[in-house]
């Protein structure tokens, strides 16, 4: 348990109709015993209608937090704990909520979690400790939940075990003697992965679309590990698929039998064995781009007749046409198949139910290198490839 310098500390527990939960993590974090003292300025508690008056009932009619205060020999209010912060769940209906059972209810429930936890840790001027051991197992999970979403590093989640033969008492509340090992409160960090701030920063959108954002920049990170060519459909990690148009698949299945056929390194950073240059792309055109098109579309497609009456446009372009004007013709066609290439994986991988993670699509695009003349190649491609068809 770290100590913090935050002006402001603020304590959330989940409760469910056992208030010495709450009790016993308050004594934890007073009684310079365990060794974590810290005083909240905010004490709050989410639970269900049952659970809230049963813990006012024990806090306040029956005086358990008062007598906790005097046992502790600190001053009276010293708990910071106002009946507005006994927050009550609710149903889709807005109707206070007897148990957490149903899955409407768990869905309603994520919502009030996540707004409370995110705005609380909105204020950079709070340090947040909250605990899972109330309350339902789904209260719990919900916790986790906006803790991974909302919660900054200094954050702590929480969790406290009482002694097995207190456990259950109803008479019980907190230690009379904290070293006494009957009465030895267990208190352990619960590790959570705080992915939401610091993969999307502080954001403003409500908490349902924070949680797809996260998913989404999560599962955009999933290296790629194996790429199978079918014709003009690219098949990533045995999921995901591009189906490319037939130019654009002609042009990038060159390039996959020039990665499988290269001799370099793994590492390698570009040489002649891997990556091509605009003029040796295009003079490729005949022998390794139109026999592929031809594989993938019909031999008298639009497609293949189309590319191939451009390519000999450019190959013999008329003599009123100078050799740099010329030249500079051949190298733009090549540079609009590559950014057409890659526009097509990057772009429309991204779409729909055809999304491909971004780490997958920037693996399998085509890299240009150096000044003129410059080099292209698969060089970020991983993993095992094939060519199925």
């Amino acid at each position: 348990m770290n100590s913090n310098t935050h002006p402001k500390q603020v304590f959330v527990a989940t409760v469910g109709t056992t208030p010495q939960i709450f009790t016993e993590c308050l004594y934890v974090y007073t009684h310079p015993h365990y060794g974590y003292q810290r005083k909240f300025d905010r004490i709050v508690a989410l639970t269900t209608r049952e659970g809230a008056e049963k813990l006012s009932t024990a806090l306040f009619k029956e005086g358990r937090l008062a007598q906790m205060e005097t046992d502790l020999g600190v001053e009276k209010g010293y708990f910071q704990l106002k009946r507005e912060d006994i927050i009550i769940l609710k149903d889709e209906g807005g109707e206070e909520l007897d148990d957490v059972r149903q899955n409407a209810d768990a869905e309603v429930l994520s919502g009030q979690f996540l707004h409370l936890i995110k705005d609380i840790t909105d204020d950079d001027g709070t340090c947040l400790t909250a605990t899972v051991a109330g309350g339902r197992k789904t209260m719990s999970a919900m916790m986790a939940l906006a803790f991974q979403l909302y919660a900054r590093e200094s954050d702590e989640l929480i969790h406290i075990l009482p002694p097995t033969a207190k456990f259950g008492d109803p008479e019980w509340f907190y230690p009379g003697d904290p070293s006494s090992t009957s009465e030895k409160l267990e208190i352990s960090n619960v590790p959570v992965l705080k992915v939401g701030r610091y993969l999307l920063g502080t954001s403003n959108d409500a908490p349902g679309d924070l949680l797809k954002r996260v998913q989404t920049a999560i599962r955009d990170l999933e290296p790629l590990k194996s790429l199978e060519v079918d014709g003009k459909v690219l098949i990533i990690n045995k999921v995901y698929k591009i189906d490319l148009p037939p130019q654009n698949a002609a042009f990038f299945r060159m390039f996959v039998k020039l990665h499988k056929s290269k001799t370099c390194e793994s590492d390698c950073e570009g040489c002649d064995s891997c990556t091509m240059t605009n003029e040796e792309i295009f003079e490729a055109f005949p022998d390794s781009i139109a026999p592929e098109l031809k594989s993938i579309s019909r031999p008298y497609s639009p497609s293949y007749e189309e590319s191939y009456k451009r390519w000999r446009g450019l190959d013999n372009p008329p003599k009123s046409i100078d050799a740099a004007s010329a030249e500079k013709q051949r190298s733009t066609y090549v540079s609009e198949m590559k950014t057409n290439l890659n526009k097509k994986i990057l772009k429309e991988g991204s779409k729909g139910h055809g999304f491909v993670p971004a780490a997958c699509r920037k693996a399998i695009s085509l890299i240009s290198i150096g000044k003129a003349p410059t080099r292209n190649g698969l060089l970020a491609l991983t993993g095992e490839v094939k060519i199925l068809s």
